[in-house]
């Protein structure tokens, strides 16, 4: 069954405050774009119900592929070529889990990262999520030296769709290393 697309402009304005634009999809594809922000479709659904699929509209060009200064468009993701350069193994983050390393010398060993103690930290790359699940790296999410990780080049949870496994690239090693990047093969 296909379904109709709509555009809705601003819909979760109330939350961000600026003006993104999604596509709606709907079940039966009997609503309108301004029906979902109704009062009637707010609240426990007893009858008519409808699954609403908010996806962000491929035109959006304010949290979609914008990631390294949320204004220029990320250069594109190319299969088998050098990674996009924000996802360059020098764009990472550290930080501390604020978790003592009880194996380490010294400290009290109450688990708990205070002065003089050897404590976790995660360096990470900005924009790539690890692979969970694939029993390669320690699968807390963040693309980590020697982990396999997926290309984030969007603002938020959605990343793209597709067989992500269907497109590599050529990771430029740095503070993170050995990591094999994959997309999805569409954003």
């Amino acid at each position: 069954m296909m379904f109709p697309t709509v555009q809705i402009p601003m819909v979760l304005q109330p939350l961000f405050q600026i003006g993104l634009t999604f596509l709606i999809h709907t079940e039966y594809g009997e609503k309108t774009a301004i029906s979902i922000q109704q009062e009637e479709n707010f609240g426990k659904c007893t009858s008519n119900c409808r699954i609403w699929d908010i996806r962000l509209s491929p035109a959006d060009t304010i949290v979609k592929n914008t990631v390294s200064n949320g204004v220029t468009q990320n250069p594109g993701f190319v299969n088998g070529a050098s990674c996009p350069a924000n996802v360059d193994g020098n764009k990472t983050i550290t930080d501390n889990v604020k978790a003592e390393n009880i194996d380490a010398s010294g400290g009290d060993k109450d688990g708990i990262c205070e002065r003089g103690e050897a404590c976790f930290t995660n360096t990470y790359l900005m924009n790539a999520i690890e692979v969970v699940g694939d029993y390669i790296g320690d699968d807390d999410g963040l693309c980590e030296s020697n982990e396999s990780c997926i290309y984030a080049p969007n603002y938020g949870v959605y990343q793209g769709t597709g067989d992500y496994t269907a497109q590599t690239c050529v990771f430029s090693d740095g503070t993170v290393s050995g990591v094999t990047m994959y997309a999805y093969s569409s954003n």
